[in-house]
């Protein structure tokens, strides 16, 4: 029997067997743990394949630095031409709204769709974005 033909009649043996003891019910309290790290795995790894020197990212770093933001913002904003073209702008998690300030103060086209923080909370009161207005 090939090597490979012994590989198969072990993985699927000890598949069998796991299945048949239903793992799961006494184990299943680390398919989270493991789902996290594998998932943090494929992050970093994600980051490094792409963090290329001269472009600027916002990946983590563990001392932030004030004002970063900003130059991201900026950076976008050149690279992409975004001032000069419609864009929606949603922000979820909004903290005190200095972001969102950023976009609206930087792009004034009539298509933008920018909801200032007084307009999306009245629009969220309303029962959504979706909502015509009446």
């Amino acid at each position: 029997m090939a090597f490979i033909d012994r590989v198969m009649d072990v993985f699927f043996t000890i598949k069998g067997i796991s299945l048949s003891l239903r793992l799961g019910s006494f184990l299943g309290f680390l398919s989270k743990p493991f789902a996290f790290f594998s998932n943090y795995l494929a992050l970093t790894k994600f980051i490094s394949k792409n963090n290329k020197r001269g472009v600027m990212n916002d990946f983590f770093v563990p001392i932030r630095r004030k004002g970063v933001r900003d130059e991201y913002y900026q950076y976008l904003l050149m690279q992409h031409k975004l001032n000069e073209q419609n864009i929606t702008y949603l922000e979820f998690g909004v903290y005190k709204g200095s972001s969102m300030r950023w976009w609206v103060n930087q792009n004034k086209m009539e298509g933008s769709f920018l909801p200032d923080l007084i307009r999306l909370k009245d629009c969220l009161k309303r029962g959504g974005l979706m909502q015509k207005e009446v």
